[in-house]
């Protein structure tokens, strides 16, 4: 259950052998072998088997990141490919966007892709991809946030971000990629070159 007991009340289960609830839709099943779960549950079960309470498991994000050759990659939520195989309604926003200011010495391109549902614009999940010292990290992470918040790409659009040149933009990649899915929901705009 979501304070970690089994079907056995006295016996709890943590980490990489259980299996939960997801995070997005939480009537689903799942299973994530991620270190950060599995704390998190341990710690939830700790605090109910000493207190009797604890703050419920809110379900599985898979939020993973990856560092390869100079680049990294980052995931949280449902991908495409997910919701396509679950059958779940869902459209797409992706842009290219800058880790820093552009003209700032160092700037990364960064690609970010979200998921989200086209009537609420709830966020469904995002990716992504960008140079290792491209803030992916910190953008996953506002995803991941966002997911936990149920927010949707109204109101995330308007996250206010830190800003300077050498550490941001004056709008956030994140900002950019929902204020292109509003875009995309108006009919303000269409995308091109890209495969539904």
């Amino acid at each position: 259950d979501n304070c970690m007991r089994t079907s056995e009340p006295c016996i709890y289960a943590v980490g990489d052998a259980t299996e939960t609830s997801d995070g997005v839709f939480r009537d689903v099943k799942a299973w994530t072998p991620l270190a950060t779960v599995a704390a998190m549950q341990g710690r939830i079960a700790a605090d109910h088997i000493a207190t009797g309470k604890s703050i419920p498991f809110r379900g599985s994000f898979s939020t993973a990141i990856v560092r390869c050759f100079g680049f990294a990659v980052a995931t949280t939520g449902w991908s495409e490919r997910r919701l396509k195989a679950n059958k779940t309604p869902f459209a797409v926003s992706v842009i290219n966007g800058w880790s820093i200011a552009s003209y700032y010495p160092k700037a990364n391109a960064v690609l970010i892709k979200i998921t989200y549902c086209p009537t609420t614009g709830r966020i469904f999940g995002g990716q992504i991809f960008g140079g290792a010292d491209a803030g992916v990290d910190k953008r996953i992470d506002v995803l991941a946030t966002a997911l936990l918040g149920n927010l949707t790409i109204h109101e995330l659009s308007h996250g206010q971000y830190s800003y300077s040149p050498p550490f941001g933009t004056t709008k956030d990649p994140i900002n950019i990629v929902c204020l292109n899915a509003r875009n995309i929901n108006d009919g303000l705009i269409h995308e091109i070159g890209r495969a539904h």
